[in-house]
């Protein structure tokens, strides 16, 4: 016993500390009691942890700009401020914890300057590792800093978190959240990823008291808003982990490099009390839920277990006078690239994306009654007639094919006879090959109806924390977990692999990471993320045609097309307006549409949007008439007899690929408002797109640009 003492004790004074290795993180090294380094350097940067380890400050050793996680803003007036909000604003990080014994739901922030604690520094193989001991809450957690050539990273080791009382537990983290500190009164904003991208600016009066809103990485699941319908979402929909920051001339790029998958980017707005915005990422190592027992008010409760992995944010700086949110999506796209996603006109093509959505049962009192819009033969005619017709690129999806239709899942590969059956589809497949048309099939992984079954409420579906499924108020559409996900597409591809169709458009995976408490079947949304990458890729690497509705990071590299890319923010008080920064980031690494134009109640109006973001046209179709569609559960379809829309979805196709289908596969390198409803768009190979949607005409660069339309300079001649 008095050996393995003395061998504990040298493993914790030797070096910087003790190594471990558990699941879930990597070999972390702890700062030991009494240890006290403060500064790491590299050849451009010198960091340094001051005032007992709660201040970080970073110094450009060429250039001589500072930055610390408190606010450097020339505006903020520190003393002004009570003696707590001082002590929050030169806090390294907020602690949130809770008493999940209690059960009251209850969540305690503390900045690091409320709490008694003590640290310690030390350095270690080109880290800064810093230990903390939280007293109050009886937590004990370390913080690894590193430099890199543009800037720095944080990382929260997993194995560095203890909770050794017995009352308190770790929620979430904040890192720096302070960093980004300005007033009211500094020039510049945040952007931040809700829908294609918003920015706050700081001189907007719009945001001044406004409440903070938190935006949860890549959907979130337990607010059910994967059940609503895209124009009926009520939640943000935030696919990068990134936000940035533009103060007076200076920036930053924050990345969410490691546990995205439990995260969130939290935007506070100032105050009378605190004149002082702040924009940052936190890390959830618990969640909590509504809990069902309780119906007098909303009481969350918390999952008792750590949910494990590292975290990590790297914070990439912006050359000085260089910081919009075009830089921004620049140092975001090279920050890909570096992690092997290739941009590249080989690999986007510039098709017209047609739905043909085919049939659907509506639901009756005793039974249900089919409502079939489109057939095999039928699609095929319309695919002939639209190349016939000059459409020389064209991909098209079949929705609503199977045995039940559109809406009917999990879907089982079994052909509606109506339509044509298994015979009917190989057809309709021969036409397309011979056309040279891409055929892909709609799927949608997650959703299941309980008037479809061929599923279990027990073991296949997602369950909250609180132990309840996760479904809507009718209880009739569930969540699948992960496992039976991917069990009954595997059933389906099986089948499917049969006709030569060229890959599937996926619902569900990219807009959705969903995880289960499901005891039968657990997943967290690392693990889902995990399989839902390694399912992408089985599929990539076979040469399938990828779609994917939503536009979530980890579809990136891939998929081939995105479907339901926003083209707008979801419109929050403090935002100031939405820009294009998703479209910035993902331009010629993958083709991405909006909504179908057949359902634009302005579709002149669309084109422009579809021209200024670098939108695929995308048109959703039906042979017959929509009216049959008046009383099933997909009435939003309201008008797309392809009679009525084929002429103008070729004329616009044409007009599009002639005009700026060659900058598919382009990187776009800037966006810029020119003035009034003026804007210019340019690409890698300096192309610059001019969109007016002013009722106007309107000059710049020596451009003119007549109302409501459009200009494309190359090489300086007017396309």
């Amino acid at each position: 016993m008095l050996w393995l003492l003395l061998l504990s004790a040298l493993l914790v004074l030797g070096g910087c500390g003790r190594q471990e290795e558990v699941d879930g993180s990597a070999a972390v090294i702890y700062a030991p009691a009494g240890s006290s380094d403060t500064v790491l350097e590299n050849e451009r940067y010198r960091l340094t942890l001051e005032e007992n380890y709660s201040v970080m400050t970073i110094v450009d050793k060429n250039t001589g700009e500072k930055w610390s996680s408190s606010p450097t803003d020339e505006y903020f007036d520190a003393e002004a401020l009570n003696p707590m909000w001082r002590m929050r604003t030169s806090s390294l990080f907020q602690l949130g914890y809770t008493n999940i014994a209690a059960g009251l739901g209850v969540i305690m922030n503390s900045p690091l300057l409320q709490m008694d604690y003590t640290a310690a520094g030390c350095l270690k193989d080109g880290q800064l590792y810093v230990s903390y001991d939280l007293v109050q809450p009886s937590i004990r957690m370390t913080l690894a800093f590193s430099l890199e050539e543009d800037g720095f990273r944080v990382r929260v080791p997993f194995d560095g978190i203890e909770e050794y009382g017995t009352q308190f537990s770790v929620v979430s983290l904040a890192v720096l959240p302070y960093m980004s500190g300005a007033t009211d009164e500094a020039e510049g904003y945040y952007l931040y990823p809700d829908g294609s991208g918003a920015v706050m600016e700081f001189q907007d009066i719009a945001h001044i008291g406004a409440s903070s809103r938190s935006y949860m990485l890549y959907g979130d699941v337990q607010d059910y808003d994967c059940f609503r319908l895209p124009f009926e979402s009520e939640t943000a929909r935030a696919m990068l982990p990134v936000y940035g920051v533009n103060i007076n001339d200076r920036g930053y790029v924050a990345i969410l490099t490691q546990g995205d998958t439990d995260a969130r980017i939290t935007v506070s707005c100032s105050t009378k009390m605190v004149a002082i915005n702040g924009v940052y990422g936190e890390f959830l190592y618990r969640r909590g839920f509504a809990d069902a027992r309780v119906k007098t008010s909303t009481v969350l409760s918390y999952a008792g277990g750590i949910i494990p992995g590292d975290r990590e944010i790297y914070y990439r700086f912006l050359e000085t006078g260089n910081t919009d949110y075009s830089a921004m999506a620049a140092s975001y796209r090279g920050y890909l690239e570096s992690q092997g996603m290739e941009y590249g006109a080989e690999q986007v093509d510039y098709p017209l994306f047609l739905d043909i959505l085919m049939g659907i049962e509506e639901e009756g009192l005793l039974f249900d009654e089919w409502r079939q819009v489109t057939d095999f033969e039928q699609a095929a005619q319309m695919a002939t007639e639209l190349k016939e017709q000059g459409v020389e690129n064209l991909l098209i999806n079949l929705k609503g094919y199977t045995k039940h239709g559109y809406y009917s899942e999990p879907n089982s590969f079994r052909i509606n006879s109506s339509l044509g059956g298994r015979a009917g589809l190989k057809r309709f497949l021969k036409t397309a090959g011979e056309l040279e048309v891409p055929v892909t099939l709609d799927y949608h992984m997650l959703y299941a109806r309980k008037r479809t079954g061929g599923f279990s409420t027990q073991k296949d579906i997602v369950y909250l924390g609180n132990y309840v499924a996760l479904t809507d108020e009718e209880e009739e559409l569930y969540l699948l977990g992960p496992k039976a996900a991917l069990d009954k597409f595997g059933k389906f591809d099986g089948k499917a692999g049969e006709y030569e169709t060229a890959g599937y458009s996926l619902g569900g995976i990219g807009d959705t990471l969903a995880y289960s408490y499901n005891t039968r079947s657990r997943s967290g949304a690392a693990e889902t993320l995990a399989q839902w990458k390694e399912l992408l890729g089985g599929l990539s690497d076979q040469g399938r045609i990828l779609t994917v509705e939503g536009g979530n990071a980890y579809v990136l590299g891939y998929a081939d097309y995105l479907k339901d890319i926003p083209d707008g923010d979801l419109g929050f008080r403090f935002t100031t307006r939405s820009v294009p920064f998703f479209q910035l980031v993902v331009h010629g690494l993958a083709g991405y549409m909006t909504e179908a134009g057949n359902l634009s109640g302005d579709l002149a109006g669309e084109k422009l949007k579809w021209v200024e973001y670098g939108y695929i046209p995308y048109f959703e179709l039906t042979c017959e008439g929509s009216e049959d569609l008046m009383y099933t559960d997909y009435n939003e379809l309201f008008t797309s007899e392809y009679g009525r829309w084929r002429d103008e979805a070729v004329r616009i196709y044409r007009e599009l690929s002639e005009s700026i289908g060659f900058l598919a596969g382009e990187v776009m390198e800037e966006h810029i408002s020119l003035g009034k409803e003026l804007y210019r768009v340019t690409y890698g190979d300096g192309t610059r797109v001019y969109v007016n949607y002013a009722d106007f005409e309107q000059t710049a660069d020596g451009v003119t640009v007549p109302a409501g339309d459009y200009a494309v300079i190359t090489d300086s001649v007017e396309r």
